[in-house]
């Protein structure tokens, strides 16, 4: 079947590498299995780096330590709908099927590699089961990591599984997935005829990867059913990695972006093993964001390893064994390190005595997968990131003293827009620190919207989020504008802060966001963040002309646990150990230098203001706000300086 045939021509505009045609798919199939992912001389590869390699042996013994649990454990129960027809925000089979998914990882790997007779008949146990129980995949992100997962068992045991056997997994396929598919492309081809655009989200890349991996493992049985599939999937995916730019950042933050790209490396590293081709999608540098999306969590992360947390982001270490098949296939030796010398940290056996942490099962397996050593000639040879950066279009920007040392300062500042974007919050020109290996100034994570006992997760991901505390404006490292009104000093959702004139050299960086299309009660609003003293202090200046005056709230983050307040109020000195003596211990000390001294800092708890109409009105533990409240002003110059002391 022709590709033209089969890929709307809506969607022309937005391909950049010619879709290859169906027979081009099956011709480039490798004969034999495992083909996904794994192969015989991968397989090969694994069993000599886990006899040689420290790191490689101590992550599959911990894959077998997963194994030996998943043996005694029950198999995965289905789970219905609430009221049916009426899906909840979280899909009742997400947890599930993920759950699926590590199982598959884990158990199959020991298959592959060991031979391992119980490690088998669990996992086709487990699948079989699904295959008798599971009336639906629940629609949507559940239902394409299924289907993968699926794909991925039907390939690598694809000679222990009786010929029946496969026919029900394919039926199953095509029917849970495929049908769900052609309903998924026909709504992208609409998008792109309506809006010229397609979606550019993670749940895009789950749903296009997802059903790509399952087309390519029953390619060769089922050309006429899953081709289509891979044709019309590698076009439409053209339109969401333009959502990587030129630079490799993501809009939705780096925790989505770590959902979607782990999907992404999934399907980019079958059609390499199945077809040992990409058929041009990242070769032909149509997408350099793409080649260069292993730097973006790292340049979103500080020394203590937490990552910029914006975008329902929850603060905390980021690792991906995405950032090991990334860094092999694009030169991003950076990031391989990283990933590389987190996993040598990991506690391989902390999990065996009690249900593996979710994810964890999966990752141990694709850090396995993944991991290629890289010669010592690569190594040395690769050069250090610039210490400072800013993605335009994203919008966010990093400036840091040092990569190597673990004591240095790290800031983050986040512009954009929340326009077309799920996860977003009211947050433009929010700044978080860190400095001698701790956050000083930190982003209030968002609330647990996935936990299926949240009774406000349906209300969070739609419009009302912006009526909860933590993803309002009040809640970030940014100014608050006419708290009054009826806005209660939100941002305009639909403004766009733009990062601009980095200026970057050995002893300081700055860069400036313009704040004011999110204001709508400003006439401009600029804020400037700069490093100084040999990239040692901060400061933070904003400059804001209102049309009418108005009140201005500064407000700052932390979860510091001593917050000191001088005597004026124009000085608060933050601390995690030493008691309430300012001048002694490692600490952090902010000041007005402002002229106008009628400015002084104020300390608040964590939680909304008086006048804000936000729901869940409780503070948020651990974290303090530090205020500068403006009454009725037309104009205001606010600066401020942040400067660590080591003594």
């Amino acid at each position: 079947v022709a590709a033209d045939l089969i890929v709307h021509e809506s969607l022309s505009g937005m391909v950049r590498v010619p879709v290859p045609l169906v027979e081009d798919f099956t011709k480039a199939l490798r004969p034999g299995h495992p083909r996904l992912t794994l192969n015989v001389d991968r397989i090969q590869q694994l069993r000599v780096l886990i006899q040689g390699d420290p790191a490689a042996a101590a992550w599959y013994r911990g894959v077998r330590n997963n194994a030996t649990w998943y043996l005694a454990q029950p198999d995965i129960a289905y789970v219905p709908e609430p009221i049916p027809g009426q899906r909840a925000q979280v899909r009742p089979m997400l947890w599930p099927g993920r759950d699926f998914m590590d199982r598959v990882y884990t158990l199959g790997l020991v298959v592959s590699i060991d031979q391992d007779p119980q490690a088998l008949a669990r996992l086709k146990q487990e699948v079989l089961h699904a295959l008798d129980t599971w009336k639906d995949w629940s629609g949507s992100i559940a239902t394409f990591e299924i289907a993968a997962g699926m794909g991925l068992a039907y390939d690598w045991l694809f000679d222990h599984w009786s010929e029946d056997e496969r026919a029900r997994i394919r039926v199953a396929i095509n029917d849970l997935a495929f049908m769900e598919y052609q309903t998924l492309y026909q709504t992208m081809v609409k998008s792109a005829i309506e809006k010229q655009t397609i979606p550019r989200n993670n749940v895009a890349l789950v749903q296009l990867c997802g059903a790509a991996v399952a087309a390519l493992a029953t390619l060769a049985e089922q050309p006429e059913k899953s081709g289509p599939v891979l044709t019309t999937s590698f076009a439409v995916m053209q339109g969401v990695l333009r959502g990587f730019g030129d630079q490799g950042s993501w809009f939705e933050g780096v925790n989505y972006w770590n959902f979607g790209v782990q999907h992404l490396v999934q399907y980019l590293a079958s059609l390499q093993t199945a077809t040992g081709s990409d058929f041009g999608l990242i070769s032909t540098h149509q997408f350099p964001g793409v080649e260069k999306t292993a730097y973006f969590p790292l340049f979103m992360s500080g020394p203590t390893g937490a990552v910029f947390n914006y975008a329902d982001t929850y603060e905390g270490v980021f690792s991906s064994p995405s950032l090991l098949w990334l860094g092999s296939a694009y030169q991003c030796v950076g990031a391989w390190q990283y990933e590389t010398r987190l996993g040598k940290n990991l506690n391989v056996d902390s999990k065996v005595a009690s249900a593996p942490k979710i994810g964890h099962p999966r990752n141990l397996a694709l850090r396995l997968i993944y991991y290629r050593p890289m010669s010592q000639d690569a190594l040395l040879a690769s050069a250090m990131p610039p210490l400072d950066v800013v993605y335009s279009g994203d919008e966010v920007a990093s400036l840091r003293s040092s990569w190597t040392d673990p004591a240095a300062v790290f800031v983050g500042i986040k512009g954009g827009s929340a326009k077309g974007n799920p996860h977003a919050h009211l947050d433009a020109g929010t700044v978080i620190l860190e400095a001698f290996g701790k956050r000083w100034l930190s982003e209030i994570p968002p609330p647990h919207y996935g936990r299926g006992d949240w009774p406000y997760a349906k209300r969070y991901m739609n419009e009302d989020r912006y009526l909860f505390f933590q993803a309002r404006t009040e809640a970030h490292n940014t100014l608050l504008i006419d708290p009054s009104s009826q806005l209660g000093g939100n941002q305009s959702k639909w403004g766009n802060a733009v990062i601009s004139g980095l200026v970057s050299t050995e002893n300081e960086a700055l860069c400036q966001v313009d704040l004011t299309s999110v204001y709508p009660s400003a006439s401009s609003a600029i804020r400037k963040v700069r490093l100084f003293q040999q990239r040692s202090c901060l400061q933070i200046l904003d400059e804001v002309a209102l049309k009418t005056p108005s009140t201005v709230r500064w407000h700052m983050y932390t979860q510091a646990p001593i917050v000191l307040l001088s005597q004026d109020g124009r000085s608060v000195t933050l601390k995690f150990v030493g008691g309430k003596d300012p001048l002694h211990d490692q600490r952090m000390v902010m000041r007005l230098n402002s002229s106008d001294l009628s400015q002084h800092f104020v300390i608040e708890p964590a939680a909304p203001i008086a006048e804000s109409p936000a729901v869940l009105r409780d503070s948020v533990e651990s974290f303090s706000r530090i205020a500068v409240v403006i009454d009725k002003t037309a104009s205001l110059s606010l600066d401020v300086e942040i400067l660590p002391i080591d003594r």
